[in-house]
Order: C-alpha cells, then sequence, then structure tokens
C-alpha cells in the first residue's frame, strides 16, 4: 500500500516516472499516511514501510510522533523494518537526533546511514534512518545499479554519545518542535 496525500503525485509519478498503477499488489490510497496506516488493522501486516514525507527541509510534524511510530512498529511483522528519510544539518542535525530518540522507544535498534557523497558536505544532508527489532549485519551497503554509491551507518555508541549532550525532546502528539529543531538548517540556507 502506499498512502499519497496529493493524486497529482501519482499522476506526474505515472507521466514521467513510469509509474504503473495498475501492477498487481499495488494498492495506492490518496490520504495523509497517518489516517491511512490507522485506517488498518493493527496487527503485523508490513514488511517495510518506507516513509518520504520531506518538502526540501520541512515534514509534516504528525509523522514524526511517538504516537505514529508505534502505529507503525505493532503492524511490522517479524524481522520487518520502517525506513525514513530524514533531511537535516551535517554538523548538528538536532531533529534527526530528536528523531532517534523518539525512534527508540519503540523500536530495539535505530540506526542512521549517510552516503559517502555527503559525509563531507556541510549544510543539507539527507540521512536514511532505519528503526528495527535487530539491528543489521553490516555497515556499508553499495549500490547494485544505477549512480555507483556507497552509504555508511553511523556507529551506534558516537551516535548515543552526540544525542546525550545535545539533550533534545522525544516528539510526541502533544510536543513535537520540528522547525525549533531545524532551525540552524533552515538559517544557514538563507545565508
Amino acid at each position: 500500500m502506499v498512502a499519497e496525500i496529493d493524486p497529482g503525485v501519482t499522476r506526474a509519478a505515472r507521466e514521467y516516472l513510469w509509474l504503473s498503477p495498475e501492477t498487481p499488489g499495488l494498492k495506492i490510497v490518496h490520504r495523509d499516511a497517518r489516517a491511512a496506516l490507522q485506517s488498518l488493522p493493527g496487527e503485523p501486516t508490513f514488511d517495510v514501510v518506507f516513509g518520504d514525507a520531506f518538502r526540501d527541509i520541512t515534514i509534516p510534524t504528525h509523522l514524526v510522533t511517538r504516537e505514529f511510530h508505534r502505529e507503525i512498529a505493532v503492524r511490522l511483522k517479524p524481522g520487518g523494518f520502517y525506513v525514513v528519510n530524514v533531511v537535516d544539518d551535517a554538523e548538528n542535525p538536532r531533529f534527526l537526533f530528536s528523531l532517534i530518540k523518539t525512534l527508540n522507544a519503540d523500536f530495539k535498534t535505530v540506526e542512521v546511514w549517510m552516503s559517502g557523497d555527503e559525509m563531507s558536505d556541510r549544510g543539507r544532508v539527507t540521512y536514511v534512518v532505519l528503526a528495527s527489532q535487530a539491528p543489521t549485519s553490516v555497515s556499508t551497503i553499495e549500490s547494485s545499479r544505477g549512480t555507483a554509491r556507497t552509504w555508511f551507518r553511523w556507529p551506534e555508541a558516537e551516535l548515543r554519545e552526540l544525542i546525550a549532550a545535545q539533550e533534545v525532546p522525544e516528539l510526541t502528539d502533544d510536543f513535537a518542535p520540528v522547525d525549533w529543531l531545524m532551525a540552524g538548517l533552515v538559517f544557514s540556507a538563507n545565508d
């Protein structure tokens, strides 16, 4: 199932990105991802849930909270995982750290992956966060098709230390200061 709130995005994917909505097993619902997820039975259903709701450097706050992640966690089959793209600052990714802290409440393992191309970048970087019940067995991933690229897993001990030093909040439906956490990236983009 794909939850895409904007039918225009589906139309563009069909016309310009080779999407075939008639592909067997593909179901597209034009609805907010959280509402679509909550409309499903609360039982293991998915092997993988992929979240990519960033629009430039903003993300709907209701898609990064503990309550939303709990909904995902209960719907993952054993061995399943949640992957989410995160756009944040390379030097001080406070939103990323807060998201990891939040995911740690419902997942045993939260990993951060970064493309080798972006590791020396300053400013805006795209991270890939993987949340599951067990760690991956590798620390690098090589692309097998398309552009040659390598992703590296951020060492867990280093990440844990950085998060503790930042004292970032857990994101909840009652308190999700995403804009505040990303302010450094927003203001550096305007320089």
